[in-house]
């Protein structure tokens, strides 16, 4: 049977799990090699201290698996239990050029009637660091733009509409007589659209909080998640999440940051969106 101690932890996430913690003494992920769409993967990790660090039995009846994600497939692989540190290596077909493999690590229950039950987890997609020479920039040249403004007739009067598809995909619908009559001023178009579009998206991304730790990196949901956590520093996960759950004026509250900080951050050119549609840019 699972061994769980009683002591508390801040390591427990929304839904219950123990988030396994992003730290080099736990595991490393590394991209070794990629020929002809097969890519070579390794992860270094020492099972024991990953177990001490969600208070989880090394020797409970559970699995330690790691799920590689490439553009929506996934490749499961379990990971050895033993008390040292050790190296292993995952052979990946079907890798298209420019794709980036992630990882998510988990514990999972391998016990009876609660096989398959996620007691720890990674709380984010983890990309592999390359090794290879300009690894990242190539991949970084072929990321799909997250931001595909599509025009619309049926918005019934409303400038913008942001909807969340049932694949976690985020789609920015914009009425086309009012962007057509404003896309020969750019930065007068991006400054009227640009602060409902983030407030929509943030409320979407928060509306959806238990399901951020699980979006597939293919979506946009997850890039959009990603540009508030990398280009805007704001967390939406963990013990730094700027949205607490529990507490009802939370979203409002998070949303506005997320938008503020948005529109406080240089761009184009270095200017924030009111400074270049102020110098007609």
């Amino acid at each position: 049977m699972l061994s769980i101690q009683s002591t508390e932890t801040k390591n427990i996430n929304f839904l219950g799990r123990k988030r396994i913690n992003q730290k080099p003494e736990l595991f490393e992920a590394f991209l070794r090699e990629r020929t002809s769409g097969t890519a070579i993967l390794e992860i270094v990790y020492d099972a024991k201290s990953i177990y001490d660090n969600v208070k989880l039995d090394l020797k409970s009846d559970t699995s330690l698996v790691v799920d590689i994600f490439v553009l929506g497939k996934v490749v499961r692989h379990i990971l050895p239990k033993k008390n040292l540190r050790m190296s292993e290596f995952i052979t990946v077909n079907d890798v298209p050029d420019g794709a980036t493999p992630r990882l998510r690590l988990k514990i999972i229950s391998s016990d009876g009637i609660d096989t398959g039950i996620i007691y720890a987890s990674t709380s984010k997609l983890i990309a592999f660091k390359s090794t290879i020479p300009d690894g990242a920039n190539a991949a970084g040249q072929t990321e799909k733009s997250i931001l595909d403004l599509k025009q619309s007739d049926d918005l019934n009067g409303c400038t913008l509409k942001v909807s969340w598809s049932a694949n976690a995909d985020i789609t920015v619908m914009v009425d086309r007589s009012f962007y057509q009559q404003y896309q020969a001023r750019p930065s007068v178009l991006r400054l009227v659209l640009y602060p409902d579009m983030m407030r929509s998206i943030a409320i979407n991304l928060l509306a959806h909080y238990e399901e951020l730790g699980d979006l597939d990196e293919s979506c946009t949901a997850f890039r959009w998640l990603k540009f508030v956590e990398e280009n805007l520093g704001l967390a939406l996960q963990g013990d730094d999440s700027i949205y607490d759950p529990n507490n009802s004026e939370s979203l409002l509250d998070s949303v506005e940051m997320i938008v503020e900080k948005f529109m406080a951050t240089p761009w184009n050119g270095g200017k924030t969106l009111l400074e270049e549609a102020l110098n007609g840019s």
